[in-house]
C-alpha cells in the first residue's frame, strides 16, 4: 500500500481541501516537469473552479544562457496556455556571496519573496509551487540527518502560513506583507516518476536543470547518492519517510497547541526584545512543552532564525530546572539571546535588553544595628531576627532557600552593614577555614551576570569581616557552632 497519489488527483484533493476556487492564483514555474505538469493540471482544472491563474517565474542569474532558455520556454508555455506571466530577475550569486549562505538557501528565500510580493501586486491569498513528495522525502531525511524534532520531522506541508517562512536574506522593504499569504503545495503526495510519466503521457515538453546533477549540494548528495543506499537496505524508505512526515504533522498538531497554551498562561509581561515567564508554572508543564515554549520564545524573538539546535535547548531546560541557581543567573543562546533567572520568574531576551533584573541591587549602604526590616532596594527587603538556639532548632543545618542565612548572633561584630562589594575583596567560604576567595569570582562561579554584580549586597561586620554574600555564600566566620546560644536569621525577599 502507497500514500503516493497520481499528480492530478494530489492537485483535485488539495483544491478542495483547502478551498482554492474563484480566486486568483500565483504559480511559481521554473521550467522544470514538476511546475510544467502543475501548471498544466491548474490549467485544466481552472475553467470549474473559476481559478485566474497568474504564473511567474524567477532569473536567478546563476546558468548564464541555460537559465535564459528556461525562462523563454516558460514564456512560450505560459502564451500557449493563453495565461500572464511575470519574470524576475535576482542575482543570486551575489546575494549568496556573504558568509555561511548557500546558493540554495538564497535562491530558495529570494523565490519566495518575489512570489509573495507578486501575488499581493495582484490582490490574491494564493500562492501554488510544485514541490513533490521525493522532494518532501529528501527534506525530512536532511533534517534528520542534522538533528530535529517534530517541527522539522513534519517536512514540509501542503498548506504554509507565509508569516511561518524566515526570509532573513531578503530586507524588510523587499519582503511581502506575509500574513496575509498562503503558500500551496498541491503534488506534495506526488512521486517525481508519476509527474515524469504523466508528462510523457500528455506529450508535455520541459526543461532540465543541469545543476541538480550537482552532488556537491547537500539535496542532490541525498538524492543520489544516500536515498539510493538507502532503498538497498529498505526498498520502502521512501514510503516510510514520507509517512513519517504525516505521523510528525498529526502529532505537532496536537502538542504545538499546548505550548502555545502554556506561552499564553505563563507570559507576565513583554518589550522590546524580550519576554518574561512564570518559573514556578513553567517547571509544572510537561518536558515536550517546557522545551517547545524555550524553542518558541528564541524563534519568536529571532525571526532570521530558521531553528535552534537541541543542545541550546536542552542546555536552557537545565539552567532553569537546576534547584539552587542564584537569581540574576543567565545562560547565554544563539543570535545575541539570553535567559536571566529571577527569583521567581524568567526571562528571554536580547543581552542588553529585559526588564529590571529581579534580584536586590543596593542603592546606598545601611547599618543594621538589630532585628528589624531593611530596604535591599530593587523591592527586595531583608528581615532581621534573633531568637535562642532552642527556639530554632535544626532548621538552619536543613535550609533550602539560599535567600536565608543562619548566624551565630554573639559572634557577628554588630552593628551589620549592608554595602556592595570592593576591588580585591575577599572571603573566607562556610566550610573552608583558612582559604580566603575572591567575592568577584565566586560571583562569577554562582552565574550572577557582570551588571548586578557591582551592586549585589553583602552583609559586613563592623570590623569589616565579610559574613555573607546575600544569596549565594555564607562565610566560615559566624558560623553556628555547637557553642552557639543565639541565631541572627536573615531572610533577604520580594517585598509584598
Amino acid at each position: 500500500m502507497t500514500v503516493f497519489r497520481s499528480p492530478e488527483t494530489s492537485v483535485y484533493e488539495l483544491l478542495n481541501t483547502y478551498d482554492v476556487h474563484h480566486t486568483p492564483l500565483i504559480v511559481g514555474v521554473s521550467g522544470g516537469v514538476d511546475s510544467i505538469c502543475l501548471l498544466a493540471i491548474l490549467a485544466q482544472y481552472a475553467p470549474t473552479r473559476h481559478l485566474d491563474l497568474h504564473v511567474v517565474h524567477v532569473h536567478h542569474g546563476i546558468r548564464g544562457a541555460d537559465a535564459d532558455q528556461d525562462a523563454a520556454f516558460v514564456r512560450d508555455f505560459a502564451s500557449r496556455l493563453g495565461l500572464p506571466l511575470t519574470i524576475r530577475h535576482v542575482d543570486i550569486p551575489k546575494l549568496a556571496a556573504q558568509p555561511g549562505v548557500s546558493v540554495e538557501e538564497a535562491a530558495r528565500q529570494w523565490r519566495y519573496a518575489i512570489l509573495g510580493k507578486e501575488a499581493q501586486r495582484i490582490g490574491t491569498p494564493w500562492i501554488a509551487v510544485a514541490h513533490n513528495a521525493d522532494d518532501q522525502v529528501e527534506t525530512v531525511l536532511m533534517h534528520i540527518l542534522r538533528g530535529t524534532g517534530l517541527a522539522g520531522l513534519r517536512g514540509m506541508r501542503p498548506l504554509t502560513w507565509y508569516a511561518h517562512l524566515r526570509l532573513p536574506l531578503v530586507p524588510d522593504q523587499q519582503q511581502p506583507d506575509k500574513h496575509n499569504l498562503w503558500l500551496l503545495r498541491p503534488l506534495l503526495y506526488t512521486r517525481r516518476k508519476d509527474i515524469e510519466a504523466w508528462a510523457r503521457e500528455k506529450g508535455l515538453a520541459y526543461r532540465f536543470d543541469r545543476s541538480n546533477l550537482d552532488t556537491t549540494y547537500f539535496r542532490n548528495r541525498l538524492r543520489h547518492e544516500i536515498l539510493p543506499l538507502l532503498e538497498r537496505v529498505n526498498p520502502q524508505v521512501r514510503n516510510a519517510l514520507f509517512t513519517t512526515a504525516e505521523l510528525a504533522a498529526a502529532d505537532f498538531d496536537v502538542l504545538h497547541p499546548l505550548t502555545q497554551s502554556a506561552w499564553a498562561a505563563l507570559r507576565l509581561d513583554e518589550g522590546a526584545g524580550w519576554v518574561r515567564f512564570h518559573l514556578a508554572g513553567w517547571r509544572a508543564q510537561p518536558l515536550a512543552v517546557r522545551s517547545g515554549l524555550l524553542r518558541d520564545a528564541v524563534m519568536t524573538l529571532r525571526r532570521e532564525l530558521r531553528d535552534i539546535g537541541f543542545e541550546h535547548v536542552e542546555r536552557a531546560r537545565q539552567f532553569l530546572e537546576a534547584p539552587n541557581m542564584p537569581a540574576g543567573s543567565e545562560y547565554t543562546l544563539p543570535a545575541g539571546l539570553v535567559i536571566r533567572r529571577e527569583y521567581t520568574t524568567f526571562w528571554v531576551g536580547e543581552q542588553d535588553a529585559g526588564p529590571a533584573w529581579d534580584v536586590p541591587q543596593v542603592e546606598a549602604p545601611f547599618d543594621i544595628p538589630g532585628p528589624g526590616t531593611y530596604p535591599l532596594g530593587n523591592g527586595w527587603i531583608l528581615r532581621v531576627t534573633i531568637l535562642p538556639r532552642e527556639d530554632v532548632g535544626d532548621s538552619w543545618r536543613r535550609n533550602p532557600n539560599p535567600w536565608v542565612g543562619y548566624f551565630d548572633a554573639n559572634t557577628l561584630a554588630w552593628p551589620l552593614r549592608i554595602r556592595v562589594r570592593k576591588q580585591g575583596e575577599r572571603i573566607e567560604p562556610l566550610g573552608m577555614p583558612g582559604k580566603h576567595i575572591l567575592v568577584s569570582e565566586i560571583m562569577i562561579n554562582a552565574k550572577v551576570p557582570r551588571w548586578a554584580r557591582a551592586r549585589w549586597p553583602l552583609l559586613i561586620g563592623h570590623d569589616g569581616t565579610i559574613y555573607w554574600i546575600v544569596g549565594i555564600r555564607q562565610a566560615h566566620t559566624g558560623r553556628i557552632t555547637e557553642r552557639t546560644k543565639r541565631i541572627a536569621i536573615l531572610h533577604a525577599e520580594r517585598a509584598r
